[in-house]
C-alpha cells in the first residue's frame, strides 16, 4: 500500500502547479487573443467535451476503482484493464466518426471544430486510471508537470496575436493526446500482455453505463452553461468572460479535489476489504480538509478579485471580477460533493446515490440557465451553475446521513466561517487603500492568508495545531 499522504504531495504538488501555470499564461493569451477568440475556442471545446464524454463513458472513476480492487493480484488487474481499454477504443472510434459527421454538415467553423477533435483520441490513449487504481501518484505527477512545461512553453512561442487562436486550439488539444501517450510505455510493469480470447470489453457495461448517466449530468452543469451561453449571446465575448473566470477559480478549486483524487484507490481499496471503521475516519478527515481549505479560497476570491482583474487580465475583462465573486463558492460547492460522490459513494458501489444527485443538479442548472442567461449572460451562467453544485451537495448529504456523523462536520462550518469572514473585511479594507497590481494582490493574498490561520489557531483548531505541533519536530529534529 502506498503513503496517502506522499501520494497527496505528489498531487499537490501538481496542483500547485497547475495554480501557477493560468498565473503565467492568462495575463498574456487573454492579452494577444482577447475575449472574443477565446471565447470562439470555449465554445468549440463545450462542444467536442460531449463527444468525448460519450468516448469515456463512465469508464474514467469505473476502471481506477476496478483496479484498486485488485492491487495485489495482476492476473484479474491485467484481465480488467485490457477489457476496460479496449472498450474505450471502442466507443472512442465510435465517438470520432460521429464528430466528423457534426463537423461536415452542422458545425460552423470547421477548422477550430477539426482541431478540437484531437481530444477525442486523447480519450482512447488515456491509462492514467491504471496508475490511480495503483497509487502511483509519483509517476502520474512527473508525467503532468513536464507536458505542463511544455505547454506554457509553447503558448509563450506561437500565440503573439488573434489571428494565432487556431495555434491556441492545436497547443491546447495536442497536450494531451502527448500527455496520455506518455504514460502507454510503463503500463507492462503493472499489467500482462493482452490474452486475446480473454478479452471482453462489454462484460461491465452495465456497471459502466450506470456511472455513465451521472458524467452526462455534470457535464451539463459544467460545460452546457457555455454552450447556452453561445446560443443566447451573439457573440463570443460572454464566453471568453465565464472561460476565463471558472477556470480561474476551478483551478484553484484542485488543492481541495487533489485529496479526493488519491484516495478515491484507498476507499476501494478498503470497502474490497471489508474495512468500514477505516473508511469512515478517512473520510471524516477529507471533510474537513475540504472546509478548511474551500472557504477560505472561496471567500479569497471575493475579496481579491477587484485587485486582480484589472492587471491580471488586462483591458476588457472587467466583467471577469464579478464573475469571480459568484464562481468563487464553486469551490466549497464541488469540493464537499467531490468527497461525497467520488470519493465515498462510487468506491463504495453507491452509484446510483450518486446518479441521482447529479441529476437533481443537471435539472437545476438547465431551468435556472434558461432564466438567467438571457438576463444577466455569463453572471446569470455563474449563479446557475453555484445554485445546481450546492443541490447536488445538499442531496449527497441527505443519502448518506445515516452512514456519517454530519453533525460532526456541520459543528466545523462556523469556525471555518468566521475566521475565512475576518480574512475577507481585512481583504475589503487593504482593496480600498490598494491599487491593482501584482505586487499588491501577492500583499492581500499574503495578509489574508495569515489572518485566515491565525484566528483558527485562536479557535484552536485541531488541523491547525497538529500542523505546527509536526512543523516544530521538524524544526526540533533538523
Amino acid at each position: 500500500m502506498k503513503n496517502i499522504k506522499k501520494n497527496y504531495l505528489y498531487n499537490l504538488l501538481y496542483q500547485i502547479l497547475t495554480l501557477i501555470t493560468p498565473l503565467i499564461t492568462t495575463p498574456y493569451v487573454s492579452r494577444v487573443l482577447g475575449a472574443e477568440a477565446i471565447g470562439e475556442y470555449s465554445y468549440s471545446y463545450s462542444i467536442v467535451y460531449y463527444f468525448m464524454l460519450a468516448a469515456i463513458l463512465g469508464t474514467a472513476t469505473y476502471a481506477e476503482r476496478e483496479i484498486s480492487f485488485y492491487q495485489d493480484n495482476i492476473i484479474k488487474r491485467s484481465t480488467r484493464f485490457w477489457d476496460l481499454f479496449f472498450l474505450r477504443c471502442i466507443t472512442s472510434s465510435i465517438c470520432m466518426i460521429a464528430y466528423a459527421l457534426f463537423v461536415g454538415f452542422i458545425c460552423k467553423n470547421k477548422i477550430m471544430a477539426s482541431i478540437v477533435s484531437l481530444n477525442i483520441i486523447s480519450v482512447a490513449v488515456d491509462t492514467v486510471w491504471l496508475f490511480q487504481g495503483m497509487e502511483e501518484f509519483g509517476r502520474i505527477t512527473l508525467r503532468n508537470t513536464i507536458i505542463k512545461v511544455m505547454t506554457v512553453a509553447l503558448i509563450f512561442v506561437f500565440i503573439h496575436n488573434e489571428g494565432d487562436v487556431y495555434k491556441y486550439a492545436i497547443v491546447m488539444s495536442i497536450s494531451p493526446v502527448i500527455s496520455a501517450a506518455s504514460l502507454f510505455p510503463f503500463i507492462r510493469e503493472y499489467v500482462n500482455k493482452p490474452e486475446w480470447a480473454q478479452i471482453h470489453p462489454f462484460t461491465d457495461f452495465k456497471n459502466i453505463i450506470q456511472l455513465f448517466i451521472p458524467t452526462i449530468a455534470i457535464s451539463i452543469y459544467t460545460v452546457l452553461d457555455v454552450t447556452m451561453l453561445g446560443i443566447f449571446t451573439t457573440t463570443k465575448v460572454e464566453n471568453g468572460y465565464y472561460e476565463q473566470a471558472t477556470k480561474l477559480s476551478k483551478t484553484a478549486l484542485t488543492v481541495v479535489t487533489s485529496l479526493g483524487t488519491v484516495m478515491i484507490p484507498r476507499i476501494s481499496y478498503y470497502f474490497e476489504k471489508k474495512q468500514t471503521k477505516l473508511i469512515n475516519e478517512y473520510m471524516l478527515k477529507s471533510y474537513q480538509f475540504a472546509l478548511l481549505l474551500s472557504f477560505p479560497i472561496c471567500f479569497g476570491l471575493v475579496g481579491v478579485s477587484d485587485n486582480l482583474v484589472p492587471w491580471f487580465y488586462g483591458d476588457g475583462f472587467d466583467k471577469v471580477a464579478a464573475l469571480l465573486k459568484v464562481s468563487g463558492f464553486l469551490v466549497i460547492a464541488i469540493g464537499l460533493s467531490n468527497i461525497t460522490g467520488l470519493q465515498y459513494l462510487v468506491p463504495t458501489k453507491q452509484q446510483n446515490k450518486l446518479t441521482k444527485s447529479v441529476c437533481t443538479g443537471a435539472l437545476v442548472n438547465i431551468v435556472l440557465n434558461a432564466i438567467l442567461i438571457p438576463k444577466w449572460y455569463s453572471v446569470g451562467a455563474a449563479i446557475a451553475s453555484v445554485i445546481a453544485e450546492f443541490s447536488v451537495t445538499f442531496v449527497q448529504f441527505v443519502y448518506v446521513k445515516d452512514q456519517f456523523n454530519l453533525k460532526q462536520i456541520a459543528k466545523l462550518v462556523p469556525r471555518y466561517f468566521v475566521a475565512s469572514m475576518m480574512m475577507l473585511l481585512l481583504l475589503k479594507a487593504e482593496d480600498m487603500v490598494l491599487q491593482p497590481g501584482i505586487f499588491n494582490t501577492m500583499l492581500m493574498v499574503v495578509s489574508g492568508a495569515v489572518t485566515y490561520f491565525v484566528v483558527l489557531f485562536i479557535l484552536r483548531d485541531k488541523f491547525v495545531f497538529e500542523a505546527f505541533a509536526t512543523l516544530k519536530k521538524k524544526i526540533r529534529k533538523g
